[in-house]
């Protein structure tokens, strides 16, 4: 997930991409944020391969504008 999510940053974003890996307890939130220059373009098979991905092991996964930033969101649940 954090490999297509830095892919896609790559390719539709500019400048840098920051990573933000956080655990509390059973919850891992995995965040990729990068400034987009790109109008948004539907949704790919990135994004439809890392809901998989995150769903296969019982997390979420959002993915979006936040102001001028592009966010891809993991929420994962531990003991899955």
């Amino acid at each position: 997930m954090v490999q297509e999510a830095l892919t896609n940053a790559a390719r539709h974003g500019t400048g840098h991409a920051d990573l933000d890996v956080a655990c509390d307890g059973d919850v891992c939130t995995i965040e990729v944020r990068n400034q987009r220059v790109r109008a948004a373009a539907r949704p790919g098979h990135g994004l439809l391969g890392m809901r998989e991905r995150v769903a296969a092991v019982g997390g979420e996964l959002s993915a979006g504008c936040e102001g001028d930033d592009w966010v891809v969101r993991a929420r994962l649940l531990g003991g899955h």
